[in-house]
């Protein structure tokens, strides 16, 4: 794969990342775009995920929903207002193939 290749699949990926609007909560709750199966009040909805936070909140909890790596219903797209992770994910696993490319070369 050369370097345009790789450069149009990066602008396929949701960037998305709303790291900044992570609070302080009781309880969070994982959950990707496959568990979202079903359509509620026109937002993907899990019947397992969301359901129990629906409980929960309702219990009085605080509970903030993060959407797994390269999620792509997100925010306003999903029940409860999910955070994605996206970019900085993709910064993670960028930053750790370095790591490991530097450090497998200086062992050398």
């Amino acid at each position: 794969m050369n370097l345009f290749q790789l450069f149009n699949k990066l602008k396929e990926i949701n960037l998305k990342d709303d790291l900044s609007r992570l609070e302080k909560a009781d309880i969070l709750l994982f959950c990707h775009d496959v568990d979202r199966s079903i359509t509620f009040n026109s937002k993907a909805y899990s019947p397992l995920i969301d359901s129990v936070r629906d409980k929960l909140e309702a219990a009085g909890l605080k509970c903030i929903s993060i959407a797994l790596p390269f999620s792509r219903l997100v925010s306003q797209r999903a029940h409860g207002d999910v955070i994605a992770t996206n970019k900085s994910y993709l910064l993670f696993l960028i930053k750790n193939k370095i790591n490991k490319k530097l450090k497998y070369n200086y062992l050398k």
